[in-house]
Formats: C-alpha cells, sequence, structure tokens
C-alpha cells in the first residue's frame, strides 16, 4: 500500500467514498459483520413490479397454467415413507424412508459382520478338531509301537537256538523237535514284525492325511482371519511379507516352511506391521531432529488499529483507509 499514491484527483474531495470493492475488503478483513442496507424504495418497486407482471401473465394464460398444474400435481406421486417424519431421541427429524434405509443398511453390515465371525469360528473349531484327532492318534500308534516292541524284544529273548547238524545225525528225534520249536519261534517272531511293518505304514499313510486335513483348516483359518488373501497376488504379498519379517529375526525359509499353524502366520503378519511403525518411528525422529529451531518472530498486531479504523468510518476517504491498512503487520 505505501506505493499508492495518496493525492486526490484534481477537482477531487478528501471526504470522497472508495469503491465498493475496497469497503467491502476492509469490512470482511476487520470482521465487524456489518453490510451496506439496501435500498428500501428500490426494493419495494422492484416488488411491486414483479408481482404486477406475475398476476398480468396468470391472467392472461390462466387456463394453460392451471392445466400444467393439474398435469404436474397428477405425475409428482409423494412417497408416504418420505413424507413420514419421526423424531429421534435427540431431537432430529428424519424421513421414515431413511429410516428405513439405514436400518437396512445397518442390519446388511451386521449380518456380513456376523457372517466372518462365523466363518472364523469354524475355521478355528475344525482346526481344533483336527488338532485332536493327531494328537489322539498319535498316541494310540504310539503304545501300539511300544507294544509290538516290547513283544518283539520278549519273543527275541526267548527263541530257542537253531539245532545243529550234527545232532541230526547223532539223534535224528531230538533234533527235529527241537527244530519245530525253533521255526515255531521264529514264526511267532516274523508275524509281530511283519505287523509292526504295516502299522507303520498305515500310520504314516493315516499321518500324511491328517497333515493333509490340517493345512486345509489351517488355511482356511488363516483366510477368514485375512480375506483379502484369496486372491493369489495379494496372497503371494502376504507371505513375502511374513518371509521377510522371519529372515529379519533370524529365521530361514526352511524353518518358515514348516510352519503349520496359521496363528504363527498371523503373528508374523502383526510382527510386520510392528516393525515397519517403528521404522517409520525412527525416520520420522530423525526428521524432526534434522528439522530448524522454531524462532518466535515478531508480534504481530492481533487487533486491528481502532483509532485509523473509526477515522475511516467517520470520513469513508481513501486516505484513513490507507492509514488503517499501513496499520497491520503483513509480515
Amino acid at each position: 500500500m505505501s506505493g499508492e499514491p495518496t493525492n486526490l484527483p484534481s477537482g477531487g474531495s478528501d471526504n470522497a467514498h472508495p469503491s465498493d470493492a475496497l469497503d467491502t475488503a476492509l469490512d470482511a478483513m476487520f470482521d465487524e459483520g456489518e453490510t451496506e442496507e439496501s435500498n428500501p424504495d428500490k426494493s419495494g418497486k422492484a416488488d411491486a413490479t414483479d408481482g404486477t407482471e406475475t398476476d398480468d401473465a396468470l391472467e392472461e394464460n390462466g387456463e394453460e397454467t392451471g392445466d400444467e398444474g393439474e398435469t404436474e400435481g397428477e405425475g409428482d406421486e409423494l412417497d408416504p415413507d418420505e413424507a413420514t417424519l419421526v423424531t429421534l431421541a435427540d431431537g432430529t427429524e428424519v424421513s421414515l424412508k431413511e429410516l428405513k434405509g439405514g436400518y437396512l443398511r445397518q442390519g446388511d453390515y451386521q449380518k456380513k459382520t456376523q457372517e466372518i465371525s462365523n466363518l472364523r469360528r469354524d475355521a478355528e473349531a475344525k482346526v481344533a478338531a483336527i488338532t485332536q484327532q493327531e494328537a489322539a492318534f498319535s498316541q494310540q500308534h504310539s503304545q501300539l509301537q511300544t507294544t509290538l516292541d516290547g513283544l518283539v524284544d520278549y519273543l527275541a529273548q526267548r527263541l530257542p537256538e537253531e539245532p545243529s547238524t550234527t545232532l541230526a545225525m547223532t539223534n535224528p528225534g531230538e533234533y527235529t523237535r527241537q527244530k519245530a520249536m525253533y521255526d515255531a519261534a521264529v514264526g511267532e517272531l516274523q508275524t509281530i514284525l511283519a505287523t509292526k511293518k504295516q502299522v507303520n505304514e498305515q500310520g504314516q499313510q493315516v499321518a500324511y492325511q491328517q497333515h493333509q486335513e490340517r493345512l486345509n483348516a489351517e488355511n482356511e483359518a488363516l483366510v477368514a482371519a485375512f480375506p483379502h488373501i484369496v486372491d493369489p497376488a495379494k496372497r503371494e504379498v502376504f507371505n513375502k511379507g511374513i518371509l521377510d519379517i522371519a529372515t529379519k529375526l533370524g529365521f530361514s525359509p526352511e524353518e518358515l516352511g514348516t510352519v503349520v499353524d496359521h496363528r504363527f502366520l498371523k503373528l508374523g503378519h502383526y510382527a510386520a506391521i510392528g516393525m515397519k511403525a517403528l521404522e517409520q518411528q525412527k525416520l520420522g525422529k530423525k526428521k524432526l531432529d534434522k528439522a530448524p529451531a522454531i524462532t518466535s518472530g515478531r508480534n504481530r498486531v492481533v487487533s486491528p488499529p481502532t483509532k485509523a479504523l473509526q477515522n475511516y468510518r467517520k470520513t469513508g476517504s481513501v486516505k484513513d483507509a490507507k492509514q488503517a491498512l499501513d496499520g497491520f503487520d503483513w509480515s
């Protein structure tokens, strides 16, 4: 404002009013909230003229206007739910249509939330059931193996010596008796050994089937916890994030490949989120430490220059307006 000429044009008056734009800018700046009142005479004339012209137009086109009104009234059917207002507990009034729409949306949201919760509960229950089956089978299989091992040891200790060919030549009858006893003991031992081998093979097959069922159940539980990983691309990103955090914590990919329990994968996922948050926190602290110190500047004028403003409102001159504006700290 210092570059603006202060001298008025020749023939002008020092009390001449500035333009409306300047006056409006000053009023907005000082937040006085005052506006110029409109000319009541002009407003009254304008309203009267508009009313007269409107009445004439209605009288000249009365029939057409009436027909159009009837046609519009017949075509616009008001929704009863939209016209019915309901007062809520806080005093807010909403239409019955909005109330029904909000209720349906809330119900749909609750239904979907409940469905997801049910899926998670069912998946967790399935995992728990398979885990119990695995534990029960493992215990039974271990007990059976222990029993068979005991029988093998017992029969091996009671296994008689095989009779020699010399006995067959000197005492064929005794040889035949001892040979029969030996063959019977060896047969029992071979039967137990064959049973043990069969039990081991069947146990391996059952354990493999249970392991596959466990993997499927664990995967279902993981998907129920993170539905977005149904997408193969997002699942790949999810797995990579867990592998990265596990590697940072000292686990090898081979060790991670042996993890079956989906809870450990959930733990790895949230651990990755926590590690990322810590890294961002450290980065933000470094930026804050490197930021220059904030110094307090000059005290700015908070309240407007009252005297200059009063002078401007009394005179309305450009000179007083300039002095009022110059009183502010624009830095």
